[in-house]
């Protein structure tokens, strides 16, 4: 196990939920920061603490809307960095959001461990995940030399993948399409961040 690897253990544990019951409900602890909706496992404390997260030069951040690709991306440019060897990339990134800590219920948020904690002792050059707007982001991504992929998805594209995803993870007021399709453009609902 790589010394990264080793660091990242304590949230892996936490992401492998397999039951419902084992996830953060979606509208659990939803709530507004500075205009917009996030769930609860997207803090206040994690996005105030974005405005002074240490920034490397060699950083590379992959910044997108959820479910457009990210893990697809994340694993093209791990292959990329490691020179197209897949035994010197770093799968367990794929359980860490910059601005997410991931726990297994709404009163365990407070002792798991938020991406950006993660993120901070990884060795460079570090390989970044974040689903947060640009008016949000780390100051210091304008004013050093860290790379920023931005990607983008088809709507409709983002859309099917999002029902898919969430099929095993909420409840059944979800499981058709019509409740889900309203639901998902529904501000008051906040499926995803937006």
């Amino acid at each position: 196990m790589s010394e990264d690897s080793a660091k990242l253990q304590p949230v892996i544990s936490l992401t492998q939920a397999k039951s419902k019951e084992d996830i953060v409900p979606l509208e659990t602890g939803k709530h507004k920061y500075k205009g917009y909706t996030f769930t609860a496992m997207q803090t206040p404390e994690n996005l105030d603490a974005l405005q002074t997260f240490g920034v490397r030069d060699d950083d590379v951040y992959l910044v997108t809307y959820p479910k457009s690709g990210t893990h697809w991306i994340l694993e093209i440019v791990q292959l990329i960095m490691a020179g197209g060897d897949a035994q010197k990339t770093n799968r367990d990134l794929m359980a860490t959001i910059l601005e997410i800590t991931f726990a297994p219920s709404p009163e365990k948020l407070k002792q798991s461990i938020p991406g950006y904690k993660i993120y901070e002792k990884l060795s460079s050059p570090r390989i970044m995940v974040s689903h947060i707007p640009e008016p949000l982001c780390p100051p210091q991504w304008f004013t050093k030399n860290a790379k920023i992929i931005y990607f983008a998805r088809n709507p409709k594209d983002v859309l099917v993948s999002a029902y898919n995803f969430f099929q095993c993870m909420v409840g059944s007021n979800l499981r058709l399409w019509d409740g889900f399709f309203e639901k998902f453009f529904d501000e008051n609902c906040k499926l995803i961040n937006r």
